[in-house]
């Protein structure tokens, strides 16, 4: 019989079903590759609710501006 590369002493056992089973979910647990992909999805939420809000002020002021502009101007 070929010795087990992974238990050169011969004393390990087969992991049961249960055991592989948890194991896998302790290992998605700790996988943290997807973090950062949902960070970046935050920090952009926040980037552009900001930017929705610059613009909107930023409308607002150039139509007062435009109305104020407006009511200057005389029609002879």
């Amino acid at each position: 019989m070929a010795a087990d590369l992974h238990c050169p002493l011969g004393g390990c056992r087969k992991q049961t079903l249960m055991e592989t089973w948890m194991s896998s979910i302790i290992s998605f647990l700790r996988d943290e590759s997807g973090a950062a992909a949902a960070e970046y999805a935050l920090i952009l939420a926040i980037v552009g609710a900001g930017i929705g809000v610059a613009a909107a002020a930023l409308g607002g002021a150039i139509s007062g501006a435009i109305n104020g502009a407006a009511g200057l101007i005389t029609v002879p």
